[in-house]
């Protein structure tokens, strides 16, 4: 099994915010849409009778210059969810990787298979971390068939 390159990767997409700088040899760059928060605590159990997941909220970004048409969000440290502004038009496998522009900047998400984009986990290091709008901070690889 191989992995589709980013042209072909592409045409199981939607919601791509700028093709020439996203689209790779071997996948396509994400871009941020929303960052969420968690309000509580959550709790599950074995068989899920019992679960309760946590409330979120979304944290809204902020122009560091009234002309700018795009915000930042300004990240403490901790735990938080990302939805990509990029959707799948398709139930085919991908792999989902955070970039080192990510990583440089001590904050991770999680990797691994996929057949949709849900909430994804992002942490944030000790030193926080500012991210703007449409920002690329993940590549998906999908596999051919």
């Amino acid at each position: 099994m191989r992995f589709l390159s980013g042209k072909e990767t592409e045409e199981y997409l939607e919601g791509i915010v700028y093709r020439d700088t996203q689209i790779k040899d071997d996948g396509v760059d994400l871009t941020v849409a929303k960052i969420f928060e968690p309000e509580n605590r959550g709790e599950i159990d074995f068989g899920g009778s019992e679960r309760s997941d946590a409330e979120i909220s979304e944290i809204k970004p902020r122009l560091r210059n009234p002309k700018d048409d795009y915000g930042w969000w300004e990240l403490e440290p901790g735990f938080y969810l990302i939805s990509y502004n990029e959707s799948f038009k398709t139930k085919r496998k991908a792999f989902l990787q955070p970039l080192p522009r990510l990583t440089r900047n001590q904050a991770i998400h999680t990797s691994g298979f996929l057949t949709k984009l849900t909430l994804i986990p992002l942490y944030v290091g000790e030193n926080g971390m500012a991210i703007k709008e449409n920002s690329r901070v993940s590549r998906i690889y999908m596999f051919e068939g």
